[in-house]
């Protein structure tokens, strides 16, 4: 069955390139789902810390699970995998920088704005970077805050105005290194899931989880 398989003369193109199978319609920009989610999970396993009427602090079974429950239920057999790239300062310093650390650490301006439009529509630029212009005209810049370690070397520019209805410059985000997951599977990640992608937050703004009741924020 395999010898009489036909392969088109692109595909055996693609093949021999390297490039694989797939031919994207849009051209997307790379989503790190796995680095936001396990920042929303980190903040919310902390919420899931009771206290007792003496005081005393007591943890939940969900605290000391939540990690690999979520790895055990979700279907990680078909998702992009994630690279890690090392940045360095004008000094030369290994420094820890990724769009975590460029969404938390982002302009008051832009609070409103959720991690999938963050991504979808911003990107960091060093300050001397140029400028961006659509119909509408150049679009703003804003800073990024401390303690973001680049925050006095870039700066984040809209690429894609929102208020357009096709921004020509916008690339639809591409979820990196974890599928999406199925709330029939494992309704708690798919809730963590959501609330980072979709939920505006911040480190001074962080989202707010009573009594680690992450359906409560979910549904409101």
């Amino acid at each position: 069955m395999i010898r009489s398989q036909k392969v088109h003369a692109q595909q055996a193109v693609r093949y021999l390139r390297g490039i694989g199978d797939g031919m994207c319609s849009h051209t997307s920009v790379p989503m790190l789902s796995n680095a936001i989610t396990a920042y929303v999970t980190n903040y919310a396993s902390k919420m899931f810390t009771s206290h007792t009427d003496d005081g005393e602090h007591v943890h939940s079974n969900d605290d000391q699970h939540t990690r690999d429950d979520d790895n055990n239920h979700e279907d990680q057999t078909d998702y992009e995998p994630f690279e890690v790239r090392i940045m360095k300062d004008i000094d030369g310093k290994l420094i820890r920088c990724n769009q975590v650390d460029d969404y938390i650490h982002r302009d008051e301006q832009l609070a409103d704005v959720n991690f999938y439009d963050f991504i979808r529509c911003y990107q960091k630029e060093r300050r001397q970077g140029g400028h961006f212009k659509e119909d509408g005209g150049y679009y703003a810049r804003y800073k990024l805050l401390q303690p973001h370690p680049q925050h006095n070397t870039h700066m984040l520019i809209e690429v894609a105005d929102t208020t357009m209805h096709r921004p020509t410059r916008e690339k639809p985000p591409r979820v990196i290194g974890q599928s999406i997951p199925h709330r029939s599977n494992n309704e708690k990640h798919y809730f963590i899931f959501m609330l980072a992608h979709f939920l505006p937050f911040s480190a001074t703004n962080p989202i707010n989880v009573p009594h680690g009741d992450l359906q409560a924020p979910f549904e409101s």
